[in-house]
């Protein structure tokens, strides 16, 4: 893989050759610093084909790259650091608002392509979003980053965010594509020879919350939510009993609505369940391209672990002639 350097105006300057180390990351969790690269090289290499804010860096055809924020040079180590956003990050950069003198900007039955265009409309003429034929959904927004709205939409509708870069072009692409479920064609683990990381963590945890909203003493809005096995529950399920029931509160007095209370607490209960946090490395040894959002299977007979998890972070690192993609999965 090269890492392409192009000018602010995306014109390419090259190929940077002389570099110590490349690293992307992508993730889909909306959040602009974790959507980030970085490149270290010498000063003298730097020197040789200054590269500086607001130019780019790229992997062509692929999203493992994006715009300069940061130039950063250190005499001591005789280094320069080149940090920037990713495609994605750059997304996280700008807010959807409502419409003025309404409380969300409202979208009813329309194509998830044309909701990704018109969120993006002219803010960045780098970007280009394509049609996909999809079926047409609904969705509401108020003040929340391109990225974290649009990715978020997308996940509800089993969707994740395309994101590529074409040099020919000078554009990124941007389009919903339908989340692959490869979770009965491929098991990941440890015996396939692919380097994993796995942690069982269940300190905090809870299966019941109260959520409290707008309002002073007994006129404060208040829900309930029970989890059993992943399903919320609106009554304290019987498997539940009373003495193995952990509470959570969850206060939101700034919630503009009931139903925004409802659901910011059922995320809160989702977020507090026991996780199975794995990291995988190379996937070398499966006929797999994996995207964000992409689901797989993860097996550790040890830990007694077999369990579907998403793909939700990919990290490009490139030194000299070596490369490796790992893959963060939750």
């Amino acid at each position: 893989m090269d890492v392409i350097h192009a000018g602010a105006d995306r014109i390419e300057i090259g190929v940077v050759r002389d570099f110590h180390k490349y690293d992307a990351q992508i993730r889909n969790n909306g959040k602009m610093e974790d959507n980030t690269f970085e490149l270290q090289m010498s000063i003298d290499a730097w020197k040789d084909s200054p590269i500086r804010k607001d130019d780019y860096l790229y992997v062509d055809k692929t999203e493992f790259g994006g715009v300069v924020r940061s130039v950063r040079k250190d005499t001591s180590t005789r280094t320069m650091t080149v940090k920037g956003l990713t495609w994605r990050g750059i997304l996280a950069k700008k807010v959807i608002e409502p419409p003025s003198g309404q409380g969300y900007r409202i979208y009813t039955g329309v194509s998830p392509a044309a909701i990704l265009s018109d969120v993006v409309g002219d803010f960045y003429d780098v970007f280009e979003v394509q049609e996909t034929g999809h079926s047409p959904i609904s969705a509401q927004y108020r003040y929340q980053t391109i990225l974290e709205g649009i990715t978020a939409t997308f996940q509800k509708n089993g969707m994740s965010l395309f994101v590529q870069y074409d040099a020919d072009e000078m554009k990124c692409i941007l389009k919903p594509r339908t989340i692959v479920d490869y979770s009965g064609l491929y098991d990941i683990s440890a015996d396939s020879g692919i380097g994993i990381t796995i942690e069982d963590n269940g300190l905090v945890t809870y299966n019941h919350v109260i959520g409290l909203g707008r309002g002073e003493l007994v006129e404060r809005q208040v829900v309930e939510r029970w989890i059993y096995d992943g399903v919320i529950y609106t009554s304290r399920p019987s498997e539940i009993p009373e003495e193995k029931q952990d509470t959570l509160v969850y206060d939101y007095s700034s919630v503009e609505s009931l139903e925004d209370l409802e659901d910011g607490a059922e995320q809160k209960l989702r977020e507090s369940q026991p996780t199975v946090s794995v990291n995988v490395g190379t996937l070398t040894s499966i006929d797999a391209d994996l995207e964000l959002g992409d689901v797989i299977t993860v097996v550790d007979a040890d830990m007694g672990i077999d369990i579907k998890k998403t793909v939700s972070q990919k990290i490009l690192t490139i030194t000299g002639e070596n490369e490796k993609i790992e893959t963060g999965v939750s």
